[in-house]
């Protein structure tokens, strides 16, 4: 493949003033490059004059089409903005008329979507009030899995670690907390906590295994 050849500003600008002296045609011959070369760099030279062959096209604007360029941006930018907390205020609308904490709710879980920062100018709330709050809420919730973690430990030792999670969660419910099986399962993998029938039985799946290796050695 042959190589593209550069050209430098300065001999574009002398092909574009021998193109005007002896035509576009008879120009490119002479300088032995084609045609096609010699009319676009005229036409850029007749839309850009000194600021031609400058390199990308937004080095090239004119003063007063650079200034349009930024206030285009500036606008189109106010316009996402604008569109934005619009699309903010009416997802939230129906947790404004519960008060601060539906609306501090809402925050919250719209953080993978949306700025706190941005959320808070739009709903009128005060970030730093909500990042307590938010503090607040978190320190409660864990108090909460601290409990239920004791709970679960204590019912499982207390019954010499037979128990496995459907009937701790049945012990649980009867102690007046509110969770199922399934999420006490998953508290059980945290804490490490496997019943003994659930090992033996998992003892008995690898038992053929475990016995053909044995009489291999």
């Amino acid at each position: 493949m042959e190589k593209r050849k550069f050209y430098d500003r300065e001999f574009k600008v002398k092909a574009v003033q021998l193109g005007f002296e002896i035509g576009l045609t008879k120009g490119a011959r002479e300088l032995g490059i084609r045609t096609s070369f010699m009319s676009r760099w005229r036409q850029e030279f007749l839309e850009f004059g000194t600021l031609s062959f400058c390199g990308r096209s937004s080095t090239r604007l004119s003063p007063e089409q650079k200034q349009f360029s930024k206030l285009k941006r500036k606008l189109k930018h106010e316009l996402q903005e604008s569109e934005l907390e619009l699309e903010i205020f009416k997802n939230a609308s129906k947790y404004t008329s519960g008060g601060k904490l539906t609306i501090y709710d809402f925050i919250k879980n719209h953080t993978d979507k949306y700025t706190i920062t941005k959320m808070c100018k739009v709903l009128s709330v005060d970030k730093t009030t909500y990042d307590k709050w938010k503090n607040q809420a978190i320190s409660t919730i864990q108090r909460r899995v601290n409990l239920l973690h004791e709970e679960i430990t204590s019912i499982f030792f207390e019954y010499n670690e037979i128990y496995g999670c459907s009937k701790i969660a049945a012990e649980l419910q009867s102690r007046g907390f509110k969770i199922k099986t399934a999420q006490v399962s998953v508290h059980m993998r945290k804490l490490g906590l496997v019943s003994k029938l659930e090992k033996m039985l998992n003892l008995k799946e690898f038992y053929p295994l475990i016995l053909m290796l044995f009489l291999m050695f």
